[in-house]
């Protein structure tokens, strides 16, 4: 197993992730919006949806997704909260 980063735009985001992968958290990198995944790097890789949506967003298309976690941008202009379409992880 291994931490990947994968950087994400504001809106929808389809990423190619392997299979199984767990995302750990949402943060900024030298100002991008990114999220980090434990993944195996073997297992086969599948699509996956993220969302990056500014406050006061319509929520409906994040609706049975996991909330991963809210950045803020550009000194707390802008606030984003990140969501995946993946299972909620294992106790």
């Amino acid at each position: 197993m291994v931490i990947w980063k994968f950087n994400l735009d504001v809106g929808v985001n389809a990423l190619m992730v392997p299979k199984g992968a767990v995302t750990l958290s949402a943060d900024t990198q030298q100002g991008k919006l990114c999220v980090w995944v434990l993944c195996d790097p073997q297992a086969p890789k599948v699509t996956r949806a993220y969302y990056a949506e500014m406050t006061g967003f319509e929520a409906e298309r994040v609706a049975g997704t996991r909330f991963i976690g809210t950045v803020l941008l550009e000194e707390g202009a802008f606030v984003l909260h990140v969501f995946a379409d993946e299972p909620m992880p294992r106790a």
